[in-house]
């Protein structure tokens, strides 16, 4: 009956991702990427990612300026302490930078720091500030910086929606001016990947705390600094947001591009034409009933892999119901219940109707893009689709 449910039907299910708890996943996604080339290519590429998450075009140079659009209204929020959704953590993180960042095997290296040590015990972090290290401002980066990011996360009157980030981690202590210590409650091995990193770590992210004292955050918001690969030069909201190299970064060969100008294109059509006529070099997100049509135009190479995207459909289980919704008990707080929507849902059927090829049945969040811990439990499955179960 999948086969043909209108896509109203269709849409409904999906939007009870924002009522429903207790998971059952319906979808992996496939997403795209595209690498960037050692010198400017003619074609232009593109990502495509089913319910598109991350489907760029581009052409990439080795030095000017990059033209991008992005399929979303405005960019609501720019700064670490608001920042809620995928969009604004990719633009965040060119803009902001901190201690550590992930390379291309998703490990810490250095980025403001230059190195730091940990103690036996796992307890206390010695970050080492690079002597170079300054905002984009041309401010120098210093302990004080990271005292205050964190100082500025866990102030109730910031109302940052990251305060969890810095559970259990201490206030960070001033060595020197380039040396910083932080210690934790608990041993916390993924201090460098989740803390202190520039995207993920957003309660130490570097941010310019001149500019939040002399903008407030609202204004730090629209326009921030920090001391990432690129300064903001200009933010015209629900339009463009211009962006430009730091030339303060610490190195010198990053970034490549000397500029860059993100788009805001919330109409699909209007984006994937801007792309088609040369417009744009690179498109961020675009409607999957696209896909098919830049596979196929010349001069667009579509250049797409697994994501690490899904989609399910969750059951309300919090325990505020009364004060949320008005009610203490759902039908879903039966097992049973839960169960069969997993066995009624079709996901297959789903896949056809509303990602053609782009996407596989789920059976678990975990999916084939995160080997090596994906393991295929389609055949065992207590959710798999079966009317007689």
């Amino acid at each position: 009956m999948w086969r043909n449910t209108p896509s109203r039907i269709i849409s409904f299910l999906f939007a009870l991702l924002i009522f429903m708890g207790v998971i059952v996943t319906l979808v992996y996604l496939t997403s795209g990427s595209t690498q960037a080339s050692p010198a400017l290519k003619q074609e232009l590429v593109a990502t495509a990612d089913p319910v598109p998450d991350a489907a760029r075009l581009t052409a990439v140079p080795v030095a000017g300026h990059l033209r991008m659009g992005s399929n979303t209204f405005q960019f609501s929020h720019l700064n670490p302490a608001f920042v809620n959704q995928v969009n604004q953590f990719r633009l965040t993180r060119q803009i902001i930078g901190g201690l550590t960042l992930y390379d291309e095997n998703l490990a810490a290296r250095p980025e403001l720091a230059e190195s730091w040590e940990v103690s036996p015990d796992v307890l206390t972090w010695t970050f080492h500030i690079r002597p170079d290290a300054r905002f984009s401002s041309g401010r120098d980066y210093t302990a004080d910086d990271v005292i205050f990011s964190y100082n500025n996360t866990l102030d109730p009157l910031t109302g940052s929606i990251h305060t969890g980030s810095l559970l259990g981690v201490n206030t960070p202590v001033k060595i020197d001016d380039k040396t910083v210590e932080i210690s934790t409650v608990t041993p916390r091995i993924q201090m460098t990947t989740k803390i202190t990193e520039g995207s993920s770590g957003r309660g130490l992210a570097a941010i310019d705390r001149e500019k939040i004292l002399a903008d407030g955050q609202g204004g730090f918001d629209l326009i921030p600094v920090g001391a990432s690969w690129f300064k903001v030069n200009d933010h015209i909201f629900g339009d463009r947001l211009e962006l430009e190299r730091n030339p303060f970064y610490w190195d010198a060969n990053r970034p490549v591009l000397d500029g860059v100008t993100v788009f805001n294109m919330p109409d699909g059509a209007l984006l994937v034409a801007a792309l088609q006529a040369a417009q744009l070099d690179f498109i961020d997100t675009y409607p999957i009933q696209f896909f098919q049509e830049l596979k196929t135009t010349p001069g667009v190479v579509v250049d797409d892999t697994g994501s690490v995207g899904f989609r399910m459909i969750t059951m309300n289980r919090r325990s505020d119901r009364l004060a949320k919704i008005g009610k203490v008990t759902l039908p879903t707080d039966d097992l049973r219940v839960r169960q069969a929507v997993g066995n009624a849902l079709n996901r297959q059927a789903l896949i056809d109707d509303n990602f053609p090829g782009r996407a596989t049945p789920a059976f678990g969040p975990i999916n084939p893009a995160q080997l090596p811990y994906f393991e295929d439990l389609s055949p065992t499955s207590e959710q798999r689709f079966d009317l007689a179960l």
